[in-house]
């Protein structure tokens, strides 16, 4: 989600987190991930979404179906609105191995190249590539995640992980 953010702004992108867009039916506020403004073109408000997609109750439906409903799920609830309100929606999917739905990838392929564009060395901004400007990165937080949440789970007792020494710390590179 953040690393998004810093993807955004070396694309020229204005960016907002966590903003209240408006109030559902229930009269609660509505808030979503990201609104980004670029350089040209519409406001995006972006939401993120991650899948379990060994989880129970998802493990049955294909990877793309499960992307698919939880995008159906967030355009319910913010596409209207965005649209009222000029802007651009799209939900950002990935599971929790790291996994982009295929709208996701093609945005991201999009904010790479957007990236490629405002670099101002012309022989780096030839060699830069998709990978390096964007998916690396992400891949980096997604496992930096993980692996936090695998300390704190205590799954790694089994494997020899002593809970009551200090936590190793893990930095993402």
């Amino acid at each position: 989600f953040l690393k998004t953010c810093g993807l955004l702004a070396k694309a020229g992108h204005s960016i907002t987190v966590e903003q209240t867009i408006g109030k559902d039916t229930d009269g609660k506020d509505l808030i979503i991930d990201i609104v980004s403004v670029p350089p040209n073109g519409p406001k995006l408000y972006l939401d993120w979404t991650i899948a379990n997609s060994r989880g129970r109750s998802l493990a049955s439906k294909g990877l793309e179906g499960i992307f698919d409903a939880k995008d159906q799920a967030k355009r319910k609830k913010y596409e209207a609105l965005a649209t009222a309100q000029g802007a651009e929606y799209k939900t950002l999917s990935c599971d929790v191995f790291g996994t982009f739905s295929k709208e996701t990838r093609a945005f991201l392929n999009q904010l790479a190249s957007d990236i490629k564009l405002r670099h101002p060395d012309v022989q780096a901004r030839d060699s830069l590539t998709a990978a390096a400007a964007v998916f690396r990165p992400i891949s980096r937080a997604i496992a930096y995640g993980n692996g936090l949440c695998l300390i704190r789970s205590g799954h790694l007792r089994r494997l020899g992980f002593n809970p009551s020494s200090a936590v190793p710390k893990i930095f993402a590179p």
